[in-house]
């Protein structure tokens, strides 16, 4: 059984890799379904990557914090992974060139985005910004690079307080003053971090002490975290 004072400074545990070397991962019932259903190569490499990096990070953080490992055979094939029951939480995502899992003995939430996109961030921000927001990104001379940050910003917070992105981006409001984020859900234990790797603009929100650990392709990273002010509104 985990101590809760060591859980309580343990780091965040993030686990990457690219897409297309998960492709002999054992899958259970559920999930080989989910993948026989999948008519594109490049959604099904991305899948089973996905699901034995959760594995791998799964055994390696329960192994570290001294909780009992998930059974792989009872997984769900989508949605939230972690059994409920779990003693610790986790986040997915993934781009078309990497693949990250997230582990943290509380909530935690993970987004990443190509440094190279070139989204319609003008629109975007229209529509789903605030006006401090809005205006400040106009200000920047990368805008495009402005707007990756702020995006998985939010992301990340919507992921780690479980919602859904309609209606949620606002949730976290970024304090350009400060270079902070002002949360909807106060709670001083609440840690927001952003970093550029692999090419990708990553952000990690979590509750916790300590930055997050970072292993890519099994070899543990120096990630040159930045860590946000955090206010609540």
């Amino acid at each position: 059984m985990a101590d809760p004072a060591s859980s309580a400074v343990a780091p965040p545990q993030l686990f990457s890799g690219s897409p297309g070397n998960g492709e002999q991962v054992t899958l259970n019932a559920a999930e080989k379904a989910r993948l026989d259903a999948m008519a594109d190569a490049g959604r099904r490499s991305t899948y089973a990557t996905a699901r034995q990096l959760w594995r791998q990070g799964a055994r390696h953080f329960t192994r570290t914090h001294g909780l009992a490992c998930p059974d792989f055979e009872q997984l769900p094939a989508g949605g939230a992974i972690t059994p409920a029951d779990a003693g610790f939480r986790s986040s997915l995502c993934h781009t078309q060139t990497l693949v990250l899992a997230a582990f943290n003995p509380g909530p935690i939430g993970v987004d990443a985005e190509p440094v190279d996109r070139q989204p319609p961030w003008q629109a975007l921000a229209l529509r789903w910004f605030s006006g401090p927001e809005t205006d400040w990104l106009q200000a920047q001379d990368q805008p495009e690079d402005a707007f990756l940050m702020l995006w998985t910003l939010k992301e990340a917070w919507i992921k780690a307080t479980g919602r859904g992105i309609a209606g949620n981006l606002q949730a976290l409001v970024f304090d350009p003053e400060h270079n902070g984020v002002v949360l909807d859900r106060p709670d001083p234990a609440w840690r927001v971090a952003t970093t550029t790797v692999q090419g990708h603009r990553l952000c990690v929100v979590w509750q916790g002490h300590a930055m997050p650990e970072w292993r890519h392709e099994g070899l543990i990273r120096d990630a040159h975290w930045h860590l946000h002010r955090v206010d609540s509104a």
